[in-house]
């Protein structure tokens, strides 16, 4: 197998290492060192750990937030999948088979999954091929750029690529719940893997529609962030950091015993 030279953080690393691969690049890690410009070496904070069967995240708020509405939107994520689903739950701002649900579907050909936003039970936006495959870094990001009164775009990217999708036009995208799901959607679609630097940004639209170098450090509490998990450290690793909401941060709950790991894309 050909290999490059230079200094990324290898997806080949032991999963619970924050060190650095100083020597060898694979072809696909040296395809997302290009895609990303300069992917960080140092390992910064880490990541929250999902077993596939059991384990996800809900956040409830102490007021009911704001819906998403006509809203401009970005939400996005670090993921890293130990195992391809056949259907995981990315993000879900409901309850089970409610409101708003974003997905990654993985049981094609690994490096065919797609992605896919549903709202309530239609499917709005599903995209092509993904290119995603185990047990390597991505940043997954959904992200709505205008508020058009008969037409919403919604765009899905992979480290900050555009990836052509299918569009079910829908002029409000709505939830009931005043909380999310992460990593799956309650008892079902398990996330196996790791989730971290999760963040919900409600008002805004967060990077260049067309596409954009996807971050290289721990994501940060700009204007409208209404959830942000940064997974900094194992005491700490479900606090929400932001300060956005009215009535304090997100409640974040641990079901399952999701647990933290070093491993990071940082």
């Amino acid at each position: 197998m050909q290999r490059f030279k230079g200094s990324i953080r290898s997806a080949t690393a032991a999963p619970t290492s924050n060190i650095s691969a100083s020597g060898i690049w694979t072809p696909t890690e040296a395809m997302q060192a290009k895609q990303a410009g300069t992917w960080p070496s140092a390992g910064t904070g880490g990541s929250i750990a999902l077993n596939g069967s059991s384990q996800y995240l809900t956040a409830t708020a102490a007021q009911s937030p704001p819906t998403l509405g006509n809203n401009l939107f970005t939400i996005e994520m670090f993921v890293r999948f130990a195992a391809l689903p056949s259907s995981a739950g990315l993000a879900s701002l409901c309850n089970q088979q409610g409101d708003f649900r974003f997905f990654f579907h993985g049981n094609a050909t690994p490096g065919n999954g797609i992605l896919t936003i549903w709202q309530g039970a239609t499917i709005r936006w599903q995209t092509s091929a993904s290119g995603i495959v185990a047990n390597t870094w991505y940043h997954i990001c959904a992200m709505r750029s205008n508020t058009g009164a008969t037409t919403t775009v919604c765009n899905i990217y992979v480290n900050g690529v555009q990836l052509a999708k299918t569009t079910n036009t829908t002029t409000s995208v709505t939830y009931t719940s005043t909380g999310m799901v992460i990593g799956s959607e309650l008892t079902q679609y398990y996330i196996n893997g790791n989730v971290t630097n999760y963040r919900y940004v409600n008002g805004t639209a967060v990077y260049a529609v067309a596409g954009f170098t996807p971050p290289t450090a721990p994501l940060t509490n700009i204007t409208n962030t209404k959830l942000l998990l940064l997974a900094t450290d194992s005491g700490t690793f479900t606090n929400d950091s932001s300060t956005a909401n009215a009535g304090g941060p997100y409640t974040v709950t641990n079901v399952g015993g999701a647990t933290f790991s070093g491993t990071t894309p940082f």
